[in-house]
């Protein structure tokens, strides 16, 4: 979890819709948040949750975190629980396999490149001068050279085209003033607080960079800021406390683009989702020293007669019959014996298929060559096979 990404990009509100600052912003609200990382092994995974936990920590006293597990103690070394949730209020939780870390944010043009450096153009007469009005909104600009001839401004090239992407990877933007206004317009972006104002009387042309908690932001026009900029077949993280400093040479090593999925689940699934949540949670609480104080609190499931009382509604989403599958065990959830129903269901599926089975899993496990392997899933596919073949 990187506290410092932003939800919403391009970012043109500040720091409005960075997640620390969102959560910072709730907390404050009188909304109580409890976090749950996982705790690495440090020399195998440079994910550094201890710099999240302790920035989220410092944050507000409504926001508590906990890291497991204990590698020691616990004897976990080599697995963890790999689940990504959301539970908003115990009524609304979102489900999947997307981190809220970098280089997560993507859309579906997938850029592979994103230098954003705003530079003046050199050369030719003084651009258009604009002036924003302090709404900051799109509609209050004005041109005050409007009588100014188009025909001597500059050629300008944006960094989308096909040509740019497989040739200039390495060569810097060049964009005007009004060609950010125009791009921003394009995405449909309304309000401009991150360009609020311009100064048309400096030669440098350099736009009012972000102020943010650890430093500032230049080139407002980037989706992709500092660590969120990354290519993991290139080079890991480094760093990771200086969210907002490059570690890769985006001229020069295309971005790696992301595509994951998740879910949302509202009603009586969400208090299931809830449920193995705070499970989790006083588990840890239990077994971790550290946070057997009060400021830890326990948490409570809420009742299920009232789990069909939504207060929020996710825009899209339909009515379905849908259950809540996990696997938990003494050393995550506390429970005597383990619960494999996440498994169970797998090997179900697969020995009732009737014409086509489709896996995609990052992790998948199977046995072979008679080793002992407790996962069914590689048996349950050959045996399907077999079936289909006689």
């Amino acid at each position: 979890m990187s506290p410092e990404i932003f939800l919403k990009r391009p970012v043109v509100e500040g720091n409005r819709w960075r997640l620390d600052c969102i959560l910072k912003r709730k907390a404050q609200q009188g909304v109580r948040i409890f976090i749950m990382l996982y705790k690495e092994v440090e020399l195998a995974l440079g994910i550094n949750s201890e710099y999240s936990k302790r920035t989220l920590m410092h944050l507000h006293p409504n926001i508590k975190v906990m890291r497991h597990p204990d590698h020691v103690s616990s004897s976990v070394y080599l697995w963890a629980h790999h689940e990504k949730l959301i539970i908003i209020d115990q009524s609304v939780a979102f489900v999947g396999g997307i981190d809220l870390a970098y280089g997560r944010w993507d859309d579906n043009e997938h850029r592979l490149t994103d230098v954003g450096s705003v530079k003046r153009v050199l050369g030719g007469p003084s651009l258009v001068s604009l002036t924003a009005e302090t709404t900051g909104s799109m509609e209050s600009l004005c041109l005050k050279d409007k009588n100014e001839s188009n025909k001597n401004l500059p050629v300008l090239k944006t960094v989308d085209d096909a040509d740019s992407k497989l040739k200039g990877i390495g060569k810097p933007r060049k964009f005007s003033k009004f060609s950010i206004y125009r791009q921003l317009h394009r995405h449909h972006l309304r309000n401009t607080d991150s360009i609020s104002s311009i100064d048309s009387a400096s030669n440098t042309g350099s736009i009012q960079s972000l102020q943010t908690g650890v430093g500032e932001l230049h080139g407002e026009t980037r989706f992709w800021h500092g660590k969120d900029y990354c290519n993991f077949v290139f080079k890991d993280w480094v760093q990771l406390d200086k969210p907002f400093a490059d570690f890769i040479d985006r001229h020069s090593t295309p971005r790696m683009p992301w595509h994951d999925i998740a879910s949302v689940v509202h009603g009586k699934a969400a208090r299931d989702v809830a449920r193995h949540f705070i499970q989790r949670w006083n588990f840890t609480k239990i077994m971790k020293p550290k946070y057997r104080s009060l400021s830890y609190p326990f948490l409570l499931p809420k009742s299920q007669t009232t789990a069909h009382e939504l207060k929020h509604q996710v825009p899209g989403s339909v009515h379905a019959n849908v259950q809540l599958l996990r696997s938990a065990a003494d050393w995550s959830a506390g429970i005597k014996y383990h619960e494999e129903s996440i498994h169970a269901a797998y090997v179900y599926v697969i020995e009732n298929s009737k014409h086509y089975i489709y896996i995609e899993n990052q992790f998948f496990i199977s046995c072979a060559d008679d080793k002992v392997v407790f996962n069914k899933v590689g048996d349950a596919i050959a045996q399907r096979i077999l079936k289909a073949h006689r």
